[in-house]
């Protein structure tokens, strides 16, 4: 937990699995670190689970990224209503991070 002094406390989750609820109820993403594989494809941050609505989309470049993950910090943070779910495919991504509060 990291404690921002404004917006309350960040927390973080590390996804290793495909379709994941990463936090249920209402929630705000801030940011998240991939690391990717050598196939392209789709990562999504989802309100309301894995069949819900598509809050963040990134598509991967088919470039494993090895020891240099990619950091993608969000301008703002994007509100998830009813549950932030990450949804991506083992083939392309490892592992993800998903910061929020």
């Amino acid at each position: 937990m990291i404690t921002n002094g404004n917006s309350g406390d960040i927390f973080n989750a590390n996804v290793t699995t495909e379709n994941k609820i990463v936090k249920s109820g209402r929630t705000r993403a801030m940011g998240v670190v991939l690391n990717t594989t050598a196939a392209s494809g789709d990562f999504h941050l989802k309100d309301g689970g894995a069949s819900g609505t598509v809050k963040f989309k990134y598509k991967t470049s088919g470039v494993t990224s090895g020891g240099s993950p990619i950091v993608i910090n969000f301008p703002g943070p994007i509100l998830f209503e009813t549950d932030l779910c990450v949804a991506f495919t083992t083939e392309h991504v490892t592992v993800c991070s998903v910061f929020y509060n």
